[in-house]
This record gives C-alpha cells, sequence and structure tokens, in this order.
C-alpha cells in the first residue's frame, strides 16, 4: 500500500508530458483517514497479540489480569476465546485454592456470558458458557 500510494504520487514528475487530473481534497482526506485507521488497528491487534505470547511466562492470576486487560485493545472473537481458554484453564489448575478456582469458574462464565451476547453465533463461546455454569 505505501508505495503504491508512494508511486501514485511521484508519478506526474517522471515525465512532463503526461496530464494528469488533479485529485480532490476529499478524497485525499478520506483515503488518510482509512490508511490511518487501519495502522492503527495493526497497532492495537498487535499489542494485544504481543500481550498473549508473552503472558504465558506469568503466574496464573496475573497472567488472567493481563489477557483480560488486553481485550480492551482488540476485543476480536480469536482473543475472546483464548481468554476464555486461559481463564478455564487456570480455574481447573491445581497450584490455586479451591475458592479461587470457583472465583475463575464464575468469572470465565460472566465473560462468556458478556461476549455472547456480542457474538451470538459463536460455538466456542457457547461451549464455555456451559461448561462453566
Amino acid at each position: 500500500l505505501f508505495f503504491s500510494l508512494l508511486a501514485f504520487a511521484t508519478a506526474r514528475s517522471f515525465d512532463k508530458r503526461i496530464q494528469t487530473k488533479k485529485i480532490p481534497l476529499f478524497f485525499k482526506i478520506i483515503v488518510t483517514l482509512i490508511v490511518v485507521f487501519f495502522i492503527t488497528m495493526n497497532i492495537l491487534y498487535f499489542k494485544t497479540w504481543r500481550t498473549f505470547v508473552f503472558a504465558k511466562k506469568l503466574s496464573p492470576l496475573s497472567q488472567i489480569e493481563q489477557v483480560t486487560k488486553s481485550l480492551n485493545y482488540y476485543p476480536s472473537p480469536i482473543f475472546v476465546k483464548r481468554v476464555l481458554l486461559t481463564n478455564y484453564k487456570i480455574s481447573q489448575d491445581a497450584r490455586i485454592s479451591p475458592q479461587e478456582q470457583e472465583e475463575q469458574r464464575l468469572k470465565t462464565h460472566k465473560l462468556a456470558d458478556f461476549y455472547l451476547r456480542k457474538y451470538p453465533k459463536d460455538r466456542e463461546i457457547s461451549q464455555f458458557f456451559i461448561l462453566t455454569k
């Protein structure tokens, strides 16, 4: 995209005989906004992905805290499923107390309920909802 925009912007400077039409300012603003939007979304996706990759080295409870915070950056169904899976695994972990396991199960259930309303046709989120009832 960058190189095609660069070629489009500098094409007139190579051959002086080419008659070009000026691009309206409105169109330039729209294209710029679209490019900025996609760059921003990629940065947010990267921040969320990075949190999921590096949170594996943390303790179970801080891992849950970090990945749940990262959903605020980019709440796509892929990351929602990862958060639910992480929460479910930790709620089954023997290293934490039974009371904390129950709390994590309830948090997973509430989170699955919330995102099931947002993505009602997602089968995996509904499975987490049923598993944690």
